[in-house]
This record gives structure tokens, sequence and C-alpha cells, in this order.
């Protein structure tokens, strides 16, 4: 079911976040192919042992980049700067009424 579910991805040709088992977040990547070799097969047809690999490409800019290429201090002058200009707005809209 999961390579069933991995398959419908790569087809829909969008991007998915990519997270490991314990929670670490990645980013959105494209899964742009993945190839199965199933082996072992018991009487049935069915394989025992299926092995895959997966090709993706990233979509988006890491937020640890972003965060790493401009300061503390500027992303905290960018959240003042758009916090007053909010505030600056009400007082404004108050001021018509």
């Amino acid at each position: 079911m999961s390579l069933t579910a991995l398959n419908t991805q790569a087809y829909s040709g969008r991007p998915w976040p990519l997270i490991e088992g314990t929670g670490q977040i990645y980013g959105m990547y494209v899964l742009t192919g993945m190839q199965t070799t199933r082996t072992e097969l018991d009487c049935y047809g069915k394989a025992k042992k299926i092995e895959f690999s997966i090709s993706f490409q990233r979509c988006d800019e890491d937020l640890r980049e972003r965060l790493q290429s401009s300061s503390f201090s500027d992303l905290m002058d960018n959240a003042r700067s758009s916090a007053n200009d909010a505030v600056n707005a009400v007082n404004a809209v108050k001021g018509l009424f």
C-alpha cells in the first residue's frame, strides 16, 4: 500500500513534504522517479521481497538557509516594522470614524 501511495504522489507531480520518522522536516520535494524490484515469489506469485529506490527534486528554499542568510536582528527589525505598519493602519481607520 505504501508503494502505491508513493506512485500516486509521483504521478501527481505535486510537491510533498519530506518528513523523517522522527518528525524532522526536510522541506518540499517532488518525486521524480521510482524503481521497484520484486523477488522471492511465493507459490501464488506474490513477492516476499520488494526493493525500491526513489528520486526527489527539491522545490522550495530551506528555512534554515533563509535564517542563516539573514541575522536575527534583521528578522526582528522586519517583524517590528510590520507590526508598526499594522498599528498605524488601524489608527488611520479609527480616525475616519
